[in-house]
């Protein structure tokens, strides 16, 4: 009896696809966004982003929506990255876009001459409260900016209202990210990026614990990202699903209260069409050594036959 062939014998994949994007732990490593591709899914996403921050009245706080599996992790890496401040991520990422986006992109993070680059705060939720979230994202940026005497009492200052669980009084969440933006304003930053990954974790858990994990923070800072016009505060949450549809079997009273909250918020519907899944998907995988001969044949029969038109292909694929 022959072996059994595995497809392990001829091909592998791509190291970038065997494990999970987690914002908070990998948006600044410059190895992560190897490979990305930028699918027209991708560039229109990024474009509504970015027309938010250059426009003057522009939408600046934007819910990503898409079902597991979309890619919503791997594209807030890839936009904490085009948008933050180190010399050499920004850079690696920036070359993978278009020549048009490009082009926005210099205009987002500053001046074609000096770009300054986003103060970025990326949080991957959890099933705790979201102001307690935001506020331990805040002390985790702050400890990683130059400590001057300011930084420190602030710093000092959020870590106090942690231990004393006072982000129950949100007030105190959005007077930390205030001074934080006053802080990235006297340190050159030309805007400010606030994501917050796994979003719908903190709505589950509001979903539990009405007191404690209220969801109205989202909406005060979407309103705050509004008026700010000293520094553009771009605020980003990305779900697998609307916010109705966390408590589409909870009381009326709820549900409105939860859509005058997404209201705030502009949509971006994240899902990739069947080409660009084909073509990703073609991507992670490695070619390590020549496929038998039986495989090839079987391989250009069917190549045969999707040029003969006996089988289709997804719409955005052509046959050359």
């Amino acid at each position: 009896m022959a072996d059994t062939v595995k497809r392990a014998q001829f091909t592998a994949v791509a190291p970038r696809f065997q494990r999970s994007i987690n914002l908070h732990n990998d948006w600044y490593k410059d190895d992560v966004s190897s490979g990305y591709i930028v699918t027209p899914n991708v560039a229109q996403s990024l474009e509504r982003l970015f027309r938010g921050v250059l426009s003057p009245k522009g939408q600046r706080s934007f819910a990503l929506t898409g079902p597991y599996g979309s890619g919503k992790s791997a594209f807030a890496v890839f936009a904490s990255q085009l948008l933050g401040r180190d010399q050499v991520t920004p850079k690696k990422a920036e070359s993978l876009l278009p020549p048009k986006l490009k082009s926005t992109l210099k205009k987002v993070r500053g001046s074609n001459k000096n770009e300054k680059g986003f103060l970025v705060i990326p949080i991957t939720a959890r099933r705790r409260p979201i102001a307690q979230l935001i506020l331990e994202g805040i002390s985790t940026v702050l400890g990683k900016l130059p400590q001057g005497k300011s930084i420190k009492s602030l710093q000092a200052q959020v870590s106090a209202a942690l231990i004393d669980d006072a982000w129950h009084d949100t007030s105190i969440v959005v007077k930390s990210l205030t001074a934080l933006l006053v802080e990235a304003k006297k340190q050159g930053f030309g805007g400010a990026l606030l994501i917050i990954d796994e979003a719908g974790k903190t709505l589950e858990y509001a979903l539990q614990d009405r007191g404690g994990g209220d969801v109205y923070i989202f909406q005060e800072l979407a309103e705050f990202a509004g008026r700010q016009e000293e520094l553009p505060l771009l605020f980003l949450i990305l779900l697998h699903q609307m916010f109705d549809d966390y408590v589409e079997l909870s009381d009326r009273t709820l549900k409105n209260e939860w859509n005058k909250i997404q209201e705030r918020f502009q949509s971006i519907q994240f899902a990739e069409s069947a080409a660009a899944t084909i073509r990703m998907v073609a991507s992670a995988f490695q070619p390590q050594s020549e496929l038998p001969d039986y495989v090839c044949e079987e391989i250009d029969t069917a190549l045969r036959l999707i040029q003969q038109g006996a089988m289709t292909l997804p719409v955005g694929i052509e046959f050359t």
